[in-house]
């Protein structure tokens, strides 16, 4: 209970029941005037919320003078900032004004100040428009499988914006060329490994230096940023005519041109499936298409032709086109400006077959010779990868230690006595990797889906069933330390490289491989076989000098693979620090396209110049 005093004569307080303002009233002559009444009152249930409001009114209106006050303070320096500029730029422009009232009317010719020398012009490949060859095309065409539905036509080019400054010369100087880079996959459209990486890849980097790049693949499935051309060719192949259609696409520099045929449709889900025939045929047709491409297909208002043209091929699939563009242009005077360049990414696959099947792909009798292998692993064959490698101007090895490898005769697999024989034209070159696909720092695939642990694991594995039962035996085993997982993910590859501490890579054939270059980049510490591209892209760590980014064995036994992991957890534990600098130094190192185009450039400008 509150008691309230009130004075005589005064009214009832605010909160005071009517009852007891009536009674104060019924006693009002009883008492003195002066003299004090107290009562007995029911508290104000709403006194002290009003109370709280107001203090809170008030607290918050103090906030907003405060706030008020800084931002006029700050409004205040930044006037008189401004004035400052404006009382710097007068004066400046005041010199300026006195100085040309100063200087003569006409400078004399020798103190007359030399106008600034233009930039270089930018070199222009130019194309010829000589006839191309036509001793394989036919002109009657014959039916064949309907196409799969054709993509929309190409949305109307955006306007571009005027340029703000001259561009500079091209990083490739007078060496500018048109590429055309021939490949049975490339990512994203199609990928089964690191052929369809590097050919993603590499053409963008090869452009950055100025050349005018085309990719040529197969349309294996409805590309939605490649469109139709309009342009239909038939082709000669096992016998038979066959009619091709070329989808075009202009991405990030690089025309990519889609060879669209039903054979291609067949295999969208195993571009490698089917028998060595079908095979032969899909790959004889990719590689006619590919050399005819550069005529009928207009990119950006000219086609490529034949002037400063080098054909790069891949692998044993694309092999035919070396041997074609000898065998059916350049010996009778067509595209004698061309070259061509094989790169060996993996020799372990050499398209091998009886010689009697020589006869399906259209080849001389004169080039039988440049087929027929006898060796021990297979006897006496047809190698179209001999063929390539005979007829191609260059060839290039997707690493150092492959280009040294694949001369040995256990790494040569039937063709070292050859490429021994023609190492002057051999060189080995690393791969790069894709800075804006593998970046951790804008990798959408490292956004969390709500789990807070994730256990290393090896990104890669070979099909062996023994293998993946081992795994899974470990897994059930060990549940809390092992987890086996055979299969591929793009996602998954991303978040095993960023969560890992180190990468295991026991791999006994590896030409350059990959993965030891996106466990770097994300800070992985690899374990490696010192064999192929893993020796030259993992440096051996060297406590003494703190120098390298990661650990390797030279023999590919367990013994010597265990003593590696020894050393890695061992300071991984004991020697935190220097395991951070091992990670460190691995995410700065330059694994780029860059540097690998510059060499590739290297090596198409020696076949341009040999004859």
């Amino acid at each position: 209970m509150v008691q309230t005093v009130i004075r005589s004569g005064s009214r009832a307080p605010i909160g005071i029941p009517s009852v007891y303002t009536n009674s104060l009233r019924n006693h009002k002559g009883t008492r003195s005037r002066k003299a004090n009444l107290k009562i007995q009152c029911m508290p104000d249930r709403y006194s002290d919320q009003n109370q709280k409001k107001a203090t809170e009114v008030e607290r918050q209106k103090n906030e907003l003078l405060q706030l008020q006050n800084e931002l006029l303070d700050q409004i205040e320096s930044r006037k008189k900032l401004h004035e400052a500029l404006l009382g710097k730029i007068k004066a400046r422009e005041q010199e300026k004004e006195e100085t040309i009232q100063e200087a003569p009317m006409s400078w004399p010719p020798a103190q007359a100040p030399a106008a600034p020398a233009p930039p270089p012009p930018r070199p222009v490949v130019q194309s010829p428009r000589t006839n191309p060859s036509v001793g394989v095309i036919v002109n009657a065409p014959k039916p064949h499988p309907p196409p799969p539905p054709r993509a929309a036509a190409p949305p109307p080019p955006a306007p571009t914006p005027p340029p703000t400054q001259e561009e500079g010369p091209p990083l490739a100087g007078e060496n500018v060329m048109n590429v055309v880079v021939v490949a049975s996959e490339c990512a994203p459209w199609s990928k089964t490994g690191g052929l369809g990486d590097v050919v993603g890849a590499l053409p963008k980097a090869l452009s950055k230096r100025g050349h005018r790049v085309m990719v040529v693949a197969p349309r294996y499935d409805n590309y939605d940023n490649a469109w139709e051309t309009g342009i239909r060719r038939i082709f000669k192949v096992f016998g038979g005519d066959q009619e091709v259609g070329y989808f075009h696409g202009y991405i990030d520099g690089v025309d990519f041109v889609f060879i669209d045929h039903p054979c291609y449709h067949n295999v969208k889900d195993n571009i490698y499936a089917g028998e060595r025939n079908e095979l032969n045929f899909r790959n004889a047709l990719l590689c006619k298409a590919a050399l005819e491409a550069v005529w009928h297909v207009d990119c950006g208002g000219s086609n490529y032709g034949d002037s400063n043209t080098v054909f790069m091929a891949n692998d044993w699939q694309t092999a035919l086109l070396p041997v074609y563009l000898q065998a059916h242009y350049r010996d009778y005077d067509k595209m004698k400006f061309s070259r061509s360049i094989l790169v060996l990414h993996n020799m372990a696959f050499q398209g091998r077959g009886p010689m009697k099947e020589l006869e399906q792909l259209e080849i001389p009798e004169h080039y039988e010779d440049v087929f027929l292998l006898d060796d021990p692993f297979g006897g006496e064959h047809m190698n179209i990868l001999q063929a390539g490698l005979k007829c191609a101007h260059r060839t290039v090895a997707v690493s150092n230690g492959y280009a040294w490898e694949i001369q040995t005769d256990m790494g040569g697999r039937g063709l070292a006595p050859l490429l021994r024989e023609e190492s002057w034209k051999l060189r080995g070159i690393v791969n790069g990797i894709d800075y804006n696909e593998w970046n951790p720092e804008t990798d959408a695939h490292l956004q969390t889906d709500g789990y807070s642990t994730f256990t290393p694991d090896i990104p890669r594995t070979e099909q062996r069933q023994d293998l993946e039962e081992t795994l899974r035996s470990m897994e059930n085993d060990h549940k809390d330390k092992c987890r086996g997982w055979v299969g591929f993910s793009v996602k998954m590859a991303h978040r095993i490289n960023a969560a890992c501490d180190i990468l295991l890579m026991p791999s006994r054939f590896e030409p350059c491989g990959l993965n030891q270059l996106y466990a770097q980049r994300y800070g992985t510490v690899p374990i490696v076989h010192a064999v192929g591209g893993l020796r030259d892209t993992v440096e051996p760590y060297n406590p003494f000098e703190n120098t390298g980014t990661g650990w390797s064995f030279d023999a590919a036994e367990g013994n010597k693979f265990i003593e590696a992991m020894g050393h890695a957890l061992s300071t991984y534990r004991e020697y935190p620090d220097a395991f951070r600098s091992l990670q460190q130094r691995g995410m700065v190192k330059d694994m780029t396209w860059s540097h690998a185009a510059h060499l590739y450039e290297e090596v198409m400008v020696e076949a341009k110049y040999q004859w």
